[in-house]
């Protein structure tokens, strides 16, 4: 029975006192109860999985439990036994390199289904910074500071491949290993290969936070009318993600079947191929990057008409082609009717806004700066998220608000408006001794404030 002086977790008091008329026990009403050392103290404790000394068989759950005669003394006993709990390893996984175990969570990762480009990062690390530094170590016998001294490691490395001209690890790469780290180790607590995961207790500096480089909507429209005016083959491509926020592999994976043209509707499926990304170089059919990844969008009226234009474009390649032309249900193809490679695609895009005269982006902020013209011109944030396809809104609002300086005049001539004045700046300079009250020369100013 829990006793009311009972201030240790874990901790019970027990009294066989009975009611003399009733027969019933006490309990915690037991009028002796104001002695402590009344009755008894029993303490329990969850010592997790291992051999069962009794039976000498692993349980996966254990509990150990002890009496005492005050509450002090059954709390140190329960903390002594949680203190001398050994690992909840099985005994024929002790032995077990973090090599072997990493090997294991990557056979389940991908009988989880994970897209191969996540696969194939896992990998990447695995192979480059983990598994050289850390795989000859015994898992149960891994600790963070085994972790810190191959991120520190990787760091010292720096120099001599900045000596060699060779690209170096940055913050925010030696974040996106431990982030591999962490979510590989978790797999392995899980399943009771390692008690405890060691990269929770490391902390790294963070990385700074990088500028969404964005087009404003006039930019845009100048990169647009230079592609169309270039006659280039993806001119319509760019089109289309800047107007629905695309990502890259989307966009190359597009087939004609996901478009309507009657109604303007593109259809996005959640199925597998939909998409085509590149994992390690090559291009790769893909399923989206969420489960929620399937999405209709509606696009402007004047795209629509560069769609059917492109469609029959295409049509004339594929009669000119004859028999070299691939055949392909992809939208947008190279002119021999071939998939474009999405490298190749950002290569153009890049090739086309220099020339253009433009900031230099990425393809992929072409997709941004969609998000942002779409708030511009009135869209929800709500509306900006499900058309970007975003798991949680709350990515749309970290990423997506910041104030352009177009936006930021209009409201700053809102706001200024909103002020009442009876003399504008626009009427001309403000007269001495109208409106205005004249300021002190510097010394009568200093002396006013008590200055020397």
């Amino acid at each position: 029975m829990a006793g009311k002086a009972n201030r240790y977790p874990g901790v019970y008091r027990n009294c066989g006192c009975r009611d003399s008329a009733t027969g019933k026990k006490y309990g915690a009403a037991c009028p002796k109860r104001e002695n402590p050392r009344h009755g008894s103290w029993l303490w329990r404790a969850d010592i997790g999985p291992g051999i069962d000394p009794k039976s000498g068989v692993w349980r996966d759950r254990r509990q150990a439990s002890g009496t005492a005669a005050t509450a002090k003394e059954a709390a140190a006993g329960r903390a002594e036994a949680l203190l001398d709990v050994r690992d909840g390893v099985r005994p024929e996984d002790a032995g077990m390199r973090v090599a072997d175990g990493f090997k294991i969570v990557m056979d389940a990762k991908r009988l989880k289904g994970l897209a191969e480009s996540t696969l194939h990062g896992y990998q990447d690390h695995i192979d480059l910074y983990l598994v050289p530094h850390l795989g000859h170590i015994a898992l149960r016998d891994l600790r963070a500071s085994h972790l810190e001294g191959m991120y520190n490691a990787i760091l010292a490395g720096n120099k001599a491949k900045i000596a060699a001209g060779r690209r170096t690890v940055s913050q925010a790469t030696l974040h996106s290993i431990h982030r591999t780290a962490r979510a590989l180790l978790s797999v392995l607590r899980k399943r009771r290969l390692i008690k405890f995961n060691p990269a929770s207790d490391v902390e790294l500096a963070m990385p700074p936070t990088p500028e969404v480089l964005a087009w404003s909507g006039a930019q845009l429209g100048r990169f647009l009318d230079y592609c169309e005016s270039q006659n280039d083959p993806l001119s319509v491509a760019f089109a289309v993600m800047a107007c629905l926020g695309l990502r890259r592999g989307e966009l190359v994976g597009l087939r004609w079947e996901y478009i309507d043209l009657a109604d303007g509707t593109v259809t996005i499926p959640s199925q597998q191929g939909a998409t085509i990304v590149t994992v390690g170089g090559k291009a790769r059919r893909s399923k989206p990057k969420t489960r929620q990844s399937a999405r209709t969008g509606v696009l402007d009226k004047e795209t629509v008409e560069a769609l059917r234009r492109w469609h029959v474009r295409q049509s004339t390649q594929k009669l000119t082609m004859g028999p070299g032309w691939t055949e392909t249900p992809l939208v947008f193809t190279q002119a021999d009717g071939a998939a474009w490679h999405p490298n190749l695609m950002s290569s153009r895009f890049t090739t086309l806004s220099r020339h253009a005269g433009l900031p230099r982006i990425p393809l992929k902020n072409l997709r941004h700066s969609s998000a942002n013209i779409g708030l511009e011109s009135g869209e929800t944030l709500k509306e900006v998220s499900e058309r970007l396809d975003h798991s949680n809104i709350n990515i749309t609002a970290m990423t997506y608000t910041k104030v352009t300086v177009a936006k930021a005049a209009e409201v700053a001539e809102r706001r200024a408006a909103a002020v009442p004045r009876t003399v504008r700046a626009h009427q001309g300079a403000h007269q001495p001794g109208v409106g205005v009250p004249q300021q002190q020369p510097p010394t009568q100013r200093r002396r006013s404030w008590g200055w020397t």
